[in-house]
């Protein structure tokens, strides 16, 4: 078993998922310096998550999720 914390909190999983665990965390760490590069080239956040596009979702579904938005964008981190 592993167990890893920050100042947000811990995580505990099994020993034999380690791998798995790193690739994900190198996947949301690649994806999170995507994000951070785009919006220091000028791109406003608003734009990179496509908020208008939610908007209008949510405009005709209030059941909307932003969390499934970013998703389905390829944004979820």
């Amino acid at each position: 078993m592993w167990i890893f914390g920050d100042a947000d909190g811990l995580i505990v999983f099994e020993a034999d998922t380690l791998e798995t665990v790193f690739d994900g965390a190198s996947l949301a760490l690649a994806r999170e310096h995507d994000l951070a590069s785009e919006i220091a080239s000028g791109t406003a956040l608003a734009d990179a998550f496509q908020l208008e596009l939610f908007l209008m979702k949510r405009n005709k579904d209030l059941k909307a999720d932003f969390n499934t938005h970013l998703k389905q964008i390829g944004r979820a981190i």
